[in-house]
């Protein structure tokens, strides 16, 4: 029967993907968590459809990865997440909602339904975060913000839950090539309400995040 049913977020790609082929090697039976069926990885023992920015989805598909697990829930991955960049002044606040639903309340809402089944197995939810929740930089504060927020919360939940047996986990890699989810670069559709003069500053500033970007992802 394996050794557990595992919720995995975001598995279309990147991480998320790794860890549903990794965890499926090592015995496990796991649910994937995608936004199309064709997204699903091979080696999952079954997949939802769940997208983060949609509350009444993500209560839809935790019953169901509920009803896959059959009382043998024992880990979440919380890895989904989209990645909203660009000058401040550019930004609209919509935006910047929109990246704390999915990176941050999302993964708060996945969390609190598979909660009760989690402690009733002592298991563990392990939250992908990034060193962008450690500092910040010019033209990422969204989501540097929004794994700021992430890190405080595991931080809390890790204390809250360690004596329930259920063990808490927060990863922090650094900037991975092609596995940054679904990136948002702001354009000059968004710029367009601002000042002439606030647009040619986030010219600028989008040429010099560019190539600070190109220099972060080459190879050491």
């Amino acid at each position: 029967m394996g050794k557990g049913s595992i919720f995995v977020t975001g598995a279309s790609s990147g991480i998320g993907r790794a860890a549903v082929s990794r965890l499926a090697h090592e015995g496990f039976d796991v649910v994937a968590g995608v936004r199309r069926d064709t997204d699903a990885p091979p080696e999952a023992t079954g997949h939802v459809l769940v997208d983060l920015a949609d509350p009444d989805g993500i209560s839809t598909a935790c019953k169901e990865v509920l009803d896959q697990a059959d009382g043998r829930l024992v880990g979440l991955v919380n890895n989904a997440r989209i990645n909203v960049n660009g000058p401040f002044e550019v930004v609209p606040l919509e935006e910047w909602r929109r990246q704390f639903e999915v990176n941050l309340f999302g993964h708060l809402a996945v969390t609190k339904e598979l909660l009760p089944a989690l402690l009733e197995n002592r298991g563990r939810i392990v939250t992908v975060g990034s060193v962008g929740g450690r500092f910040s930089a010019p033209f990422l504060a969204p989501y540097s913000a929004s794994k700021f927020a992430v890190r405080a919360w595991s931080e809390a939940l890790r204390s809250e839950l360690r004596p329930h047996g259920v063990q808490v986990v927060l990863v922090e890699p650094e900037v991975l090539r092609g596995a940054h989810g679904d990136v948002v670069v702001l354009d000059e559709r968004l710029e367009a309400p601002v000042r002439r003069d606030a647009r040619a500053r986030a010219g600028l500033r989008r040429a010099a995040g560019a190539a600070a970007a190109q220099r972060a992802a080459r190879p050491a």
